[in-house]
């Protein structure tokens, strides 16, 4: 185990992993070899194919959360559910491997998902899909998409956050907590160093820099309808609650933040086809 990530476990270990293990791994990731806005095409790592569909239906282009567990991996089980119906592909965000450069900004981040994107769906119709945090990067890339000429068919975000005061200590908590857990059962390796201060530093940048604004697409809210353990610990009525400022169809499906995307997800995708279904997609 490397010393970033002992230290990160040694702050979960003391209840710390919101303040000052988070401190720990923003310093460590503020100092990591990084690309510009204008370097960013040459930092795309290619898209993973997670189901192939039948042709009949348009395709969901997923993008992973920042937490260091994330990736690809996060939609594979989400995935299953559209084998045999429609195309799910997921990007990457660079960092996270051995060798790889973090963004310098959040607009670097999002410019090297437009380049994927771009080389991703040519022409063809799709829908962007985000859980979590990859909401948020789900968000941003429709809107420099429909910039760009490149606009999505819908938007669909699973229980997101915003990068303010919604991310609360006891959010915080709470999403360590889930993740600690699921650490466990990806293996002791499911962590390290280079993994943790991408993290940091993406989470520095969303909190710092992400900046939301409206899109055309017509968007998807899908909420959890239970809390984390912990999470709605210090929050009157239901503050704990992920919401959405933005023009959105609000619907709130079984499970928390987690399950949702675990044993809940029958209802999810089932949730998500129907309403791309409603609008011929």
């Amino acid at each position: 185990m490397d010393s970033i990530t002992a230290l990160y476990h040694q702050a979960y270990a003391l209840g710390r992993t919101g303040s000052t293990g988070m401190d720990l791994i923003q310093a460590a990731g503020w100092l990591r070899p990084s690309f510009t806005v204008e370097e960013a095409a040459d930092h795309v790592l290619p898209p993973v194919r997670m189901a192939t569909g039948d042709g009949s239906r348009t395709k969901l282009v997923c993008l992973p959360a920042i937490t260091a567990t994330a990736g690809p991996i996060q939609y594979a089980m989400m995935a299953q559910h559209f084998e045999g119906k429609r195309d799910v592909l997921s990007l990457v965000n660079p960092g996270y491997a051995e060798g790889e450069l973090v963004a310098e900004t959040f607009d670097a981040l999002v410019e090297t998902h437009l380049v994927q994107l771009r080389e991703t769906v040519g022409s063809e119709p799709f829908v962007l899909l985000g859980h979590s945090m990859g909401g948020l990067i789900a968000h941003t890339l429709a809107m420099r998409a429909e910039e760009a000429g490149l606009t999505p068919d819908a938007v669909v975000l699973l229980d997101t956050f915003q990068a303010t005061h919604q991310f609360a200590e006891k959010t915080t908590l709470a999403m360590n907590e889930g993740l600690d857990s699921r650490e466990r059962l990806l293996g002791p390796f499911a962590l390290n160093g280079v993994k943790l201060t991408a993290m940091g530093r993406y989470n520095a940048l969303f909190m710092q820099q992400c900046v939301l604004r409206p899109i055309k697409a017509p968007t998807l809210f899908l909420s959890a309808a239970e809390p984390m353990p912990y999470q709605d610990e210090g929050f009157e009525d239901e503050g704990w609650r992920a919401y959405w400022p933005l023009p959105h169809t609000a619907q709130e499906t079984p499970g928390d933040h987690f399950t949702i995307m675990e044993h809940n997800l029958p209802l999810t995708t089932g949730a998500i086809e129907n309403w791309l279904a409603e609008r011929g997609l």
